[in-house]
C-alpha cells in the first residue's frame, strides 16, 4: 500500500491532533534536504516476525521523499508487551558509548597500526589545536592528530577563524575557552580528542547544518532518540538506520570540500543524530556502529567512503554536491587528482585518458555556466565550467570489449613557452591477441563485440588510404589485399589502435617533427584558441 501523506508541513500540521502523523512528521523532519513543500509518501508491507526475537509484527513501514529521496524505516507491532522484549533500554543512549569507540581505534591499532601512523605524520608547518591547553601551537614532528570535516553553515561572521593578526594570541594556553569561543562543532571535537587520545582520525560531524550544531552524543548536543508511539492498538517502533544511510541524509554528504576530506583519511570516526560510526581505510570487515536492537544488517553492504571508484564516478559524485563559491569547483577537487594522476590533469580532466574524460554532459541536459568569482576563466571543454551534475557517456569504451577507442592527438599550449606540449594518443593498451577465434581473441559469448572492434582499424586503414590521414601510406596498406589481409597486416605491424592512428597522423613515436606540428596546429589557430574570451584554455585536438 502507498498513500501521498502531503507536504511535510502539512503533515506537521496533521501532526498537532494526529498519533499516526506525529511520528512520521518527527522522523521525516530529521533529513536537512527536506522542506516544507516537500511531499511525504507512506507505505506499508506485512511483516511476520523480526529477526532472532519472539516479536512478531504487524506490518513494516517506508515513510519518506521521492525528490530528494529518503527513507525512514518502522515497525508496527500487535502486542505491547512485545515492544518491551525489545529491549529499548539497549538502544543507543544520548551519550557516546567511549568504551565502544575506544575499542574499535584499539582494533586497528593492533591490526595495522604501523600503517597508520607512517600515513599520519604531520606536514611541515601545520597548526594544530592542544586539546589539553586550548590554544592554538605549531604541530610537534611526527605527531599523530585528529583532523575535522564538519558543514560551515552560514558564512562565518563574527565565528572564530585563524588569521594572520591573532595566530599569536590564540597560541597562548587558555584562549580557546577564556577569550574565544569555538563553534561547538570545534568545542566537541577538542572534548573527544581528550578521550580517545591521539590516534590518527578525522572527526566527520555528520548531524546538523552548521559548525554551532555540535556533536551529538559528546557534550552539549544530545542525540535524538528512536520514535514510538502507540495509535489504535498498535505500537510503531522506528527502526534505527544502516551507516550508508545516515551519510547520505546529512548536510555533510551534499558538500563538496568534505567529498575530498572524507577520501583523503585513514579512518573515519562519524557522530550523527542516532549513533557513532567508525570507517578504517585499512579494515576489511564493515564499517562498525554502535549496537541498537532494530538496526538493520550490513550484510551484503558493498563499500563505504573508501570504496574504490572510477574516475567517472568521482566526477559524478562530486559535481553532485554544493559548493558556497563555484570558484572552489577545482580546488575541491584537485587533491583526488593528484592524488591518481599526479600533475597530468588539466582543469579536471586527467591526461592519461583525456579523450574518454572528455565525454562528460550534464545529468539534467541543462548547461549553465558557472560563475567565478575570483576571476577563474573555465574551458568549455572542461566540466568545470558548468554548474550541475555531470555524468561520462562512456559506453563502448569498455577496455576489454568496447568497440569504441580515442583516436585524437591533443597538445597544449604553455605559459612560458613558444612550442606546444603534446599528449599523444592514450590508446595504447594492448588491443587485439591472435586467439583460436581470430585477430581479436575470444569473443566472450558475444560475437558481435568482436565484429564491432574489428571496424576501428580497418575505417583507420581505409581512411589512410583514400588520403584522409597525412601519414607515409605503408605498402602493405595500397589496393588490391583483401579484408583477411588487412587484418593480418594491421595485427603483425602495429601493437595498439593508438599507434596505428598515430602513424596515419604522421606522428612518430616519442615525438613530433616542428613540420608536422605546425601542420597539424597551425600556428594561426594556437593563437586564436589562447585568447582567454574563447574559453577554449588552450587545448587543441
Amino acid at each position: 500500500m502507498k498513500l501521498n501523506l502531503g507536504t511535510l508541513e502539512e503533515l506537521q500540521e496533521r501532526a498537532r491532533r494526529c498519533s499516526f502523523c506525529a511520528p512520521i512528521a518527527k522522523m521525516v523532519a530529521l533529513d536537512s534536504e527536506i522542506g516544507p513543500t516537500t511531499e511525504v509518501i507512506f507505505q506499508t508491507d506485512l511483516a511476520g516476525d523480526y529477526g532472532d526475537s519472539d516479536c512478531s509484527c504487524g506490518f513494516r513501514g517506508f515513510v519518506g521523499t521521492e525528490d530528494p529521496y529518503t527513507c525512514h524505516n518502522f515497525l508496527g507491532f500487535r502486542d505491547v508487551s512485545e515492544v518491551d522484549d525489545l529491549e529499548l533500554d539497549k538502544w543507543p543512549g544520548q551519550e557516546i558509548n567511549w568504551v565502544t569507540v575506544s575499542t574499535w581505534l584499539k582494533k586497528c591499532d593492533d591490526e595495522h597500526g604501523k600503517i597508520s601512523k607512517h600515513q599520519s605524520t604531520a606536514p611541515q608547518g601545520l597548526l594544530v589545536i592542544d586539546t589539553d591547553n586550548w590554544c592554538i601551537m605549531d604541530a610537534p614532528t611526527n605527531c599523530q592528530y585528529a583532523a575535522q570535516s564538519y558543514v560551515w553553515g552560514s558564512p562565518p561572521g563574527d565565528d572564530l577563524q585563524l588569521t594572520i593578526d591573532n595566530m599569536a594570541e590564540l597560541k597562548l594556553v587558555g584562549s580557546l575557552i577564556q577569550k574565544y569561543s569555538p563553534p561547538e562543532t570545534v568545542r566537541d571535537a577538542i572534548l573527544a580528542c581528550n578521550i580517545y587520545g591521539g590516534s590518527w582520525v578525522i572527526l566527520v560531524a555528520l548531524a546538523g547544518n552548521d559548525a554551532p550544531h555540535g556533536l551529538p552524543g559528546v557534550s552539549k548536543a544530545k542525540r535524538s532518540q528512536p520514535v514510538t508511539k502507540q495509535t489504535q492498538g498498535i505500537d510503531l517502533v522506528q527502526q534505527h538506520m544502516i551507516y550508508p544511510d545516515l551519510v547520505s541524509v546529512s548536510k555533510w554528504a551534499t558538500r563538496g570540500w568534505t567529498f575530498q576530506e572524507a577520501r583523503f583519511s585513514s579512518r573515519l570516526l562519524s557522530f550523527s543524530e542516532e549513533a557513532a560510526c567508525y570507517e578504517c581505510h585499512h579494515c576489511e570487515s564493515d564499517p562498525e556502529i554502535e549496537d541498537a536492537v532494530l538496526r538493520p544488517s550490513l550484510e551484503g553492504f558493498d563499500g563505504g567512503m573508501f570504496q574504490s571508484w572510477s574516475y567517472d564516478e568521482l566526477v559524478s559524485s562530486f559535481t553532485s554536491r554544493d559548493l558556497t563559491f563555484d570558484g572552489d569547483i577545482l580546488c575541491a577537487f584537485t587533491g583526488i587528482l593528484n592524488s591518481q594522476y599526479g600533475n597530468r590533469h588539466r582543469f579536471g580532466l586527467p591526461l592519461k585518458d583525456l579523450s574518454r574524460a572528455l565525454l562528460w554532459t550534464a545529468e539534467d541536459r541543462e548547461y549553465p555556466i558557472r560563475q567565478s568569482t575570483n576571476d577563474e576563466v573555465f574551458p568549455s571543454w572542461s566540466w568545470c565550467f558548468i554548474k550541475g551534475s555531470m555524468r561520462h557517456d562512456i559506453r563502448g569504451f569498455d577496455e576489454d570489449h568496447g568497440f569504441t577507442k580515442p583516436l585524437a592527438t591533443f597538445a597544449f599550449s604553455v605559459a612560458d613557452k613558444s612550442s606546444l606540449d603534446l599528449l599523444q594518443n592514450q590508446s595504447n593498451h594492448s588491443l587485439w591477441s591472435k586467439g583460436k577465434n581470430g585477430l581479436w581473441g575470444e569473443s566472450h559469448g558475444r560475437p558481435w563485440i568482436d565484429n564491432e572492434k574489428r571496424i576501428a582499424p580497418l575505417v583507420i586503414a581505409m581512411a589512410w588510404r583514400k588520403g584522409c590521414l597525412h601519414g607515409a601510406l605503408p605498402d602493405e596498406l595500397r589496393p588490391g589485399s583483401s579484408w583477411q589481409a588487412y587484418e593480418d597486416i594491421i595485427f603483425s605491424k602495429w601493437p595498439s589502435l593508438g599507434r596505428l592512428s598515430d602513424d596515419a597522423d604522421g606522428i612518430a613515436p616519442g615525438t613530433i617533427t616542428a613540420h608536422h606540428l605546425d601542420n597539424r596546429f597551425p600556428p594561426a589557430t594556437v593563437r586564436l584558441a589562447a585568447i582567454p574570451s574563447c574559453h577554449t584554455r588552450s587545448l587543441f585536438a
